[in-house]
């Protein structure tokens, strides 16, 4: 992949991401995008919990700084079928940037920016503002996603799930209410602790009104 060139950033790298099937190819370059080093990292199976955190532990500790990143585009066959739902290329690559903290293109992102300096910051801002979820894993996945896109107004909130959902193991919809709590006991470490949690209300996204005649 050709990088285009950017505006100088002393004592920065660029990264460039190049994965296959268990192994993970890091390519830095200089602020003036001329080649530094490359190295390849095997792994025995990506996951967003484990791998990718020891993955960015050993890219951390082989560069300067990094201004940003580039993943070259996967490989049609480096997903398996049982994992479109849960681990999709967006999912990769948010848990790489995550970790890194710093942004990362698409391959076809850095095509089309002219200034790669440029392409980066407008990335990094566009992290800060935004949440973005990808992929589906229910149960405990699912539910902190739910708790996170939690929509309220100070005296009524109501958990981020999709209309149709059902309380079950895989998901929780509900309406939090302000002032609306329990006193929960849980065991950590030997000891009982006491939490002042929200009680799940019923579910109003299945509540309709009707006024008079209105249909």
């Amino acid at each position: 992949m050709s990088i285009q060139v950017c505006k100088e950033a002393p004592n920065m790298t660029i990264l460039e991401l190049t994965f296959a099937t268990n192994q993970l190819t890091t390519t830095f370059f200089n602020h003036k995008l001329e080649p530094l080093h490359q190295k390849t990292f095997p792994f025995e199976a990506l996951t967003i919990e484990e791998t990718v955190p020891e993955l960015c532990q050993l890219i951390l500790a082989e560069a300067a700084p990094i201004l940003g990143g580039i993943v070259a585009d996967f490989p049609a066959d480096f997903f398996s079928p049982e994992e479109t739902l849960a681990l999709v290329p967006q999912t990769v690559i948010q848990a790489f940037a995550e970790q890194l903290n710093t942004p990362l293109l698409t391959a076809a992102e850095q095509a089309a920016a002219p200034n790669l300096l440029e392409a980066f910051e407008e990335k990094r801002q566009y992290l800060a503002w935004h949440l973005d979820y990808y992929g589906y894993v229910p149960g405990k996945n699912e539910y902190a996603v739910e708790s996170l896109l939690t929509v309220g107004n100070g005296f009524l909130g109501l958990r981020g799930t999709t209309p149709e959902m059902t309380i079950s193991d895989d998901h929780y919809p509900a309406t939090y209410i302000a002032g609306l709590y329990n006193t929960a006991a849980s065991e950590v470490a030997g000891q009982v602790v006491e939490n002042e949690d929200f009680v799940n209300a019923p579910d109003n996204q299945h509540i309709a009104l009707k006024i008079g005649d209105a249909t």
